[in-house]
């Protein structure tokens, strides 16, 4: 059995060591390079054609975000014009519970979720794991959550994830407009 002294010891040690290896700086670079990879899926792949066209104009602007741990830094969000409609992809932030990103597509009062999570991984639910006296006993990574890829989710009962594509996108463009999000 280990004393309270023991244990105040053991979990201030583990504390540090957690600080040692948290580079801030690190975690805001790595942000902002998966946000760029997004928007040039979005630019390159995803609308190519149309922005080419100047049928779909897009541009950048600066934000700043303030996260506790990280503190505040700027983040580029980018805008979407499609005709009268106005689209922002507003990155939210990288300390976030089951994400280390999320990226908010708005369109007036209405809004998607686009999260960094496992390519294999298809609900919040999946991330989550239980451990009693470090048996698991939750459900949880039944498998490899994969590589970490941009992914949609939409609040319509339980929470899902959804492979984001140039047809997904698209298509939330225009559910978005027509009053569904």
């Amino acid at each position: 059995m280990v004393d309270f002294k023991s244990f105040i010891e053991a979990e201030n040690k583990k504390e540090k060591q957690k600080k040692v290896n948290f580079d801030p700086e690190e975690r805001i670079s790595l942000f902002r390079d998966r946000v760029n990879e997004l928007y040039a899926l979005i630019d390159d792949d995803w609308l190519k054609a149309y922005i080419e066209n100047d049928e779909i104009k897009t541009f950048y602007r600066d934000i700043q975000i303030t996260e506790e741990l990280l503190g505040s830094y700027p983040v580029r969000e980018k805008i979407i014009e499609i005709g009268r409609h106005v689209f922002i992809l507003r990155p939210i932030g990288t300390i976030l519970i089951g994400t280390p990103g999320r990226v908010d597509l708005l369109y007036q009062s209405r809004k998607v979720m686009f999260v960094l999570v496992g390519e294999n991984v298809k609900s919040p639910r999946a991330q989550i794991t239980i451990k009693i006296n470090g048996e698991i006993e939750g459900r949880g990574r039944e498998k490899d959550p994969g590589r970490l890829v941009w992914k949609y989710t939409q609040r319509d009962g339980v929470m899902t994830y959804h492979d984001l594509s140039a047809d997904s996108f698209q298509k939330l463009l225009m559910n978005l407009t027509n009053g569904k999000d």
